[in-house]
Order: structure tokens, then sequence, then C-alpha cells
């Protein structure tokens, strides 16, 4: 009778989960199903978009158009949950181009995380993400592609934006180090340019570079002779074509000047940054003491004011 109750049970019990199990597949496949055919309908609204591209033939059908739609909170999800889908090469884009042009620093970081190329570059523009946001030269010589990267240059995130990419990791190259330092408008970029370069150039040293900012007249001579070598050494460490294509554009001498020239500017650009770093802290240590001293100060008057009215009180209940 025991062993017969025990049977019963474990089958009950079988049965019961069996009858779950199924429901729960039901309900998922539900979802799933119900999910694909929402993904489906965003992405044959996607596709009826034409596709984008820099052109001063029409100058209205450019990438930023493209990147507008994506502003829907639907669209967006579809993009991150798609972001190598076929589309975007047939659109002459990718999904980080299209993230970076409407400045969304989550999503961006989303495509990190999952490990999407951030070298990656787009037909339009024949630039990487990182490349086009500097303003670097491209293939595509059209007045609406400069104007399209400075307006992008311009606008109040850009620097958050561009930091964010160097800090995910985005390539840096000797290119794109030569062209923010010797583009004037570019240079507050440097620092940050700097350090992505050497760290990952470098990575035990990605330190390293922060240490070079502080120091008098013979340090900055000293940070300067680092940052030079460095650069003669990444120079070395590069594959033969990379080597090849700037040997190409530079001889030796032009080389060594250029290489001086930037790693000056690298070091006073650090310099600067150390220094504002060092005026922000100092002023709101400032305010802070400043407004310790008002807190005090309307504490005592307030004790005064207490006081006083206690003093008139004892006085008006004392009898005459």
């Amino acid at each position: 009778m025991h062993k017969t109750l025990q049977i019963l049970i474990k089958q009950g019990i079988a049965s019961a989960s069996a009858v779950y199990i199924e429901t729960m597949q039901r309900i998922f496949q539900h979802q799933y199903l119900q999910q694909t055919a929402q993904e489906r309908i965003i992405e044959k609204k996607i596709l009826a978009i034409q596709p984008c591209f820099y052109s001063d033939h029409s100058p209205k059908e450019t990438p930023e158009q493209f990147a507008d739609h994506f502003r829907n909170p639907s669209f967006k999800q579809w993009l991150l949950n798609n972001p190598q889908h076929q589309l975007w090469q047939d659109k002459n884009t990718t999904a980080l181009h299209v993230l970076a042009r409407i400045h969304d620093l989550s999503g961006i970081q989303h495509l990190a995380k999952t490990g999407y190329p951030l070298a990656i570059k787009e037909a339009a523009s024949q630039l990487s993400c990182l490349e086009f946001m500097c303003q670097m030269e491209s293939s595509n010589k059209s007045n609406v592609l400069r104007n399209k990267q400075k307006a992008h240059r311009a606008h109040p995130e850009h620097l958050q934006l561009f930091s964010t990419l160097c800090q995910l990791g985005a390539p840096v190259s000797m290119e794109c180090l030569v062209h923010v330092a010797t583009v004037k408008s570019l240079l507050s970029l440097l620092g940050t340019v700097a350090r992505s370069y050497i760290g990952q150039q470098f990575p035990g040293r990605s330190n390293l570079i922060n240490s070079l900012a502080s120091g008098g007249a013979s340090k900055a001579r000293e940070s300067k002779k680092t940052i030079s070598n460095l650069l003669q050494q990444s120079i070395q460490n590069t594959d033969k074509e990379s080597r090849q294509a700037i040997h190409k554009n530079y001889n030796k001498a032009q080389l060594n000047v250029i290489i001086e020239t930037i790693s000056l500017r690298i070091v006073a650009q650090l310099r600067a940054e150390q220094k504002k770093t060092t005026n922000n802290q100092e002023l709101t240590q400032k305010v802070m003491k400043e407004t310790k001293a008002l807190e005090t100060t309307s504490t005592i008057t307030k004790y005064r004011e207490i006081n006083s009215n206690l003093l008139e009180v004892t006085h008006l209940c004392i009898p005459k």
C-alpha cells in the first residue's frame, strides 16, 4: 500500500510537471512569435527608408536623416537586437554610426559590451565612427559630408561622445593622432586621443601618460621626450603596410619634425587639462569653505536671535 501510494505521488508530480512545462513552452512560444512579428513590422519600415549617402547632388538623403528614425524607441530596440543585420550594409551605414549620430551613449556602450567591432567603417563616409567624429578626411570629398562633420563637432555632447568611444576602445591610428594634433579646432580632443593611442599601443604603460602632466619645465621636457620615444616606437611596431603608408607621405626628416611637434602639443594639452582640473578642485574647495563659513555665521546669528528672544521673555516674566 505504501509503495503504491509513492508510485501514485510520483506519477502525479511527473504529470503536473509535464503540464507546467508544456504551458510555459506555449507562453514563451507565443511571446517569441509576437516579438518576431513586431520586429518584422519594424524591419519592414526600416527597409522602406531610402539608402543614405553623402552627395552634393542629393544633400537631403544623408545618414543623419536616416539616423533620426532611430530616436523612436521601437526602432532603437530593433537596432540593439540586430546590430549586425544585412540592412545596415544595404543602407550604407552601421548600427554604431547611427547611435553616434543621435548621441545615444547608452546604446553605444551596449554594443561595445556585446563585442561589436568599434573599428567598423561605413560606406557613406568611408570612415570609422571615431574618424568621422574627429573630422578626418575621407575619399568622399562631398561638402555635405564635411559640413555634417562640423555640425557634429559643434554639438554640446560631442566631447562626451568622443571620450566614450575612446574609453570603450575604439581604435586610434597614428593618422588620427596626427590629424587631431595638427587641426587647431580639434586640440581639445588631443589629450583624450593621446591617452587612447598610447594605451592601445602600449597596454602595460596606459597609466604613464597621466604622470606626464605635472611638474615644472624640466619635467615638461622629460615628458615630451618620453612621448616622442613612444611615438617613434609605435611606428616601428605597426605592420609593414601601415609603415609604408606613413613613409609614403613623409620622409624621415619630416616624420621626425611631425613627431616632435605632436609630442610638444600633447604635453601642452595634458598640462593645460591638469591645470584646469587643479583649478576646478581649488575652486570647489574654496566654495565649500565659504559655504561652511556662511553656515557657521548663520548658526551663530540664529543662536544670538534665540538668546535675545529668551532674554526678552525672561525680562517680561520677572515681576516688577
